[in-house]
């Protein structure tokens, strides 16, 4: 028996505008789109990582953005050495070899470094969120409504996000998954990929098409 509530306000989801990590996501998608989506297809694990973290982000948007990482790091570690070693003979300079691949292995790691956080923050809530749900339980409430409850409440932060995550609907899912530097296709294939309802992802698609049309 499973429970779905709504817990938002509103049908309307409001544009925000890009940050800066999401520009940045954009542009190395842009430009490693091809290679990161090989590289995603070898790292089935790399998914289910993204998503016990807190990253909103795709498995072929880290890994471009791992990518755009290593060459930016490689252009300032080829420019550090020729500066350092090649002109000025210090040796030390070479050194700066090691910060290429270890760009890429932390932004790729990025996923466990952020479900690690996650878990923490849980685990300092969690007797105090469990006391509070025996006492909501030994008083007749419903499971349903202490979920409704936890969610509103800002003296557990960390539960409370939680509490919202696991009372989405697939609408609320699909809206979810949506990132401002994706393309529409990209998205709904992300949604069909998440086992979001075909006829949820098509209604989008109709409204979108309407929302087009010349008034």
């Amino acid at each position: 028996m499973s429970f779905r509530i709504r817990l938002t306000k509103g049908t309307d989801k409001q544009k925000s505008k890009l940050t800066f990590s999401d520009n940045l996501t954009r542009l190395s998608f842009k430009l490693f789109s091809a290679p990161a989506t090989r590289i995603s297809r070898f790292s089935p694990l790399l998914r289910d990582s993204i998503l016990k973290s807190n990253l909103r982000i795709t498995p072929e948007g880290l890994v471009s953005l791992a990518l755009f990482g290593t060459l930016i790091t490689g252009v300032f570690a080829a420019l550090g050495i020729y500066i350092g070693f090649v002109v000025y003979g210090i040796p030390y300079f070479l050194s700066l070899l090691i910060a290429v691949p270890l760009v890429f292995v932390i932004i790729m790691n990025l996923p466990k470094i952020s479900a690690s956080s996650r878990a923490s923050s849980i685990n300092v809530e969690l007797p105090f969120v469990v006391g509070y749900i025996s006492v909501l339980a030994g008083g007749g409430v419903s499971p349903l409504a202490t979920l409704r409850r936890i969610s509103t409440m800002k003296l557990f932060p960390t539960s409370a996000k939680e509490a919202r995550r696991i009372g989405m609907d697939e609408k609320e899912i699909f809206e979810y998954l949506e990132v401002p530097w994706i393309s529409r296709a990209e998205h709904e294939r992300l949604a069909l990929a998440c086992e979001v309802p075909s006829d949820i992802v098509r209604g989008k698609q109709i409204r979108n098409r309407k929302n087009s049309l010349p008034k």
